[in-house]
């Protein structure tokens, strides 16, 4: 991490510079273009000039702690809930009515309270079947049963 590597003895700059990062981006811009940017606040006060060639460079890996995604269990995968209880009562509601019919589902103002357009009251119906029957706190709509693909 960037605390590790960082000498409180040193200026930010010269600290940055040290890991083989710049402070100041713009010295970098017209140092490959020719700008130059005079009269800018921080030149000429005593700013602190470190070449970031000489300086050791720090592996960029080093400075994140960038987690593996092989470290992702299947555990931690299989009790994650992807539709809140809410929003299962709610598509549950809509479904007991009408089903798998996503455009009369969009259509009844009265069951459709938030006025879900088709395409979300689709995702969130799919979502909703596609839990399982440990995840899922409402119980599937008769209507959805006789559809439903059976889960081995």
């Amino acid at each position: 991490t960037i605390r590790r590597h960082w000498d409180p003895s040193k200026s930010p700059s010269a600290n940055l510079a040290s890991m083989g990062l710049t402070a100041n981006a713009n010295n970098l811009a017209s140092a490959k273009t020719g700008f130059s940017h005079k009269g800018m606040a921080g030149e000429g006060m005593g700013a602190a000039t470190v070449e970031p060639r000489t300086a050791p460079k720090v592996d960029v890996v080093e400075l994140y702690d960038i987690p593996k995604s092989d470290d992702l269990s299947a555990k931690n995968q299989q009790n994650r809930v992807t539709l809140s209880l809410s929003d299962q009562k709610y598509i549950a509601k809509c479904m007991s009515k009408h089903g798998d019919n996503y455009t009369a589902m969009f259509r009844d103002i009265k069951v459709n309270r938030m006025q879900h357009t088709e395409h979300k009251l689709r995702k969130l119906g799919s979502r909703f079947l596609l839990l399982s029957e440990k995840q899922r706190a409402v119980s599937l709509p008769d209507k959805v049963k006789q559809s439903a693909p059976e889960s081995t």
